[in-house]
C-alpha cells in the first residue's frame, strides 16, 4: 500500500461533477484500480488527496485503518472517495457498497462526513450517493 499526498487548498469540491472531473484526471489511465481519498474541510475546500493503490486490475488493497489514519492526519472533517473499474462498468460492486458502507460507520462518531463515493471509468462516473447508496 503506498499513500502520497497532493495539496491543492484552495480548490474547492462542491459537486460530484467537480470531483469526478479533478479525481478523474488521476485515475483515467491506471490499468489496475486505485482509490483516491479527497480530504477536505467543512467549506469542500481541498486539505489533500490521498492515493491507495493496487497491483491487481479488480480490487485495492489495504485495510479501512489505514485509510482511517490517514484521514485522521489530514484532519479532514469530510471526505470524497473515488476509484476506477479499469474493466469500463461504472456500477458500484456489491463490495465497493460495503467497504463504503462500513468506512461511513467508522467516520460518523469521529465527526467526518463521507460525502460520496465515485466509480469511475474512462470518461464515465457515477456517484454512490446518487444511486441512493450512501
Amino acid at each position: 500500500m503506498a499513500f502520497f499526498r497532493s495539496i491543492e487548498q484552495s480548490r474547492t469540491l462542491p459537486s460530484p461533477e467537480a470531483a469526478a472531473d479533478l479525481l478523474g484526471h488521476t485515475l483515467r489511465n491506471h490499468a489496475n484500480e486505485h482509490l483516491l481519498l479527497a480530504c477536505l474541510d467543512d467549506d469542500m475546500r481541498m486539505l489533500g488527496i490521498l492515493m491507495l493503490g493496487s497491483d491487481m486490475s479488480n480490487s485495492v488493497t489495504g485495510s479501512l485503518r489505514d485509510i482511517v489514519v490517514e484521514i485522521l492526519a489530514s484532519r479532514a472533517t469530510c471526505v470524497i472517495l473515488a476509484h476506477n473499474h479499469p474493466s469500463g462498468d461504472i456500477r458500484p460492486s456489491q463490495t465497493d457498497i460495503n467497504t463504503t458502507r462500513s468506512l461511513m460507520r467508522i467516520l460518523h462518531p469521529l465527526s467526518i462526513r463521507l460525502q460520496d463515493h465515485l466509480i469511475l471509468s474512462g470518461d464515465r462516473w457515477s456517484s454512490m450517493r446518487g444511486l441512493g447508496l450512501l
